[in-house]
């Protein structure tokens, strides 16, 4: 009877173990659905009008976008409050989250974590510009998520990252240079793939990548290919290559 018993009690351990791990699956499968679900209604949400209307009568900052007056004072990062439904989500708040249902909560815990509230929402909005004044600025908006639960450390949910800009332009600019594992700072695509030591001031320029994929850096020297051949490259050593031009 001793060892039935012990057998039984094995029995509803694994089971319970199994029950509680099903229960975990269940909630980040959950959650997962959820952070997917908010990132594209934000989205929806910023790139319709009465969206983009509303956030500019809660951002009174932004109306230098309108004004002509330049948004200068606004070429660093901002919070942004964002008009939800009955919601508002306020970016200078480090408290906004939702709960793994996807409900808006306002006790997300940056420090300690709070099981009510795991998801913590980070909303900015920053003037992109292409001079000093800053008077043909571009609007871009960036809501980023994270979690932290009780216990455990703070993880940036880097894949649901939404980054919006008003110009579309910009918008295809940095959906291709994301595709490229680069980050658009501005008008400008920075891909780390490309990071490099070259020093174009001091003669130092790009000329390939070695077979670990690092930036080869040195001063071309170009040559010249013949009549029938076309420029392809450099090689390590900054000579030119190159390849018969097609007919």
């Amino acid at each position: 009877m001793l060892v039935v018993a012990g057998l039984s009690s094995v029995v509803v351990l694994g089971t319970s173990s199994i029950f509680v791990n099903s229960i975990k699956a269940e909630s980040v499968n959950e959650r997962q659905f959820w952070l997917a679900a908010r990132r594209m209604g934000f989205q929806s949400l910023i790139r319709s009008t009465n969206g983009w209307n509303a956030i500019l009568a809660n951002n009174p900052n932004m109306a230098c976008f309108a004004a002509g007056t330049g948004c200068a004072a606004f070429s660093t990062s901002q919070p942004l409050v964002l008009s939800v439904d009955t919601d508002v989500l306020d970016g200078a708040s480090n408290t906004n989250g939702m709960n793994n249902k996807g409900d808006f909560c306002n006790n997300f815990n940056v420090t300690n974590g709070d099981s009510s509230c795991p998801v913590g929402i980070k909303l900015n909005w920053v003037a992109l510009c292409d001079d000093a004044a800053c008077l043909r600025a571009q609007p871009k908006i960036t809501i980023r998520f994270q979690t932290k639960e009780v216990g455990g450390p703070l993880i940036d949910l880097k894949s649901y990252d939404l980054i919006v800009f008003k110009d579309p332009k910009l918008e295809s600019l940095n959906e291709v240079c994301t595709a490229m594992d680069g980050v658009l700072v501005g008008t400008i695509c920075n891909i780390t793939s490309l990071a490099s030591a070259c020093d174009p001031a001091n003669s130092s320029f790009p000329l390939g990548f070695d077979n670990t994929g690092n930036v080869i850096c040195g001063k071309p020297n170009p040559g010249a290919c013949s009549a029938s051949d076309v420029a392809t490259g450099f090689d390590a050593q900054g000579g030119i290559l190159c390849a018969p031009a097609c007919l």
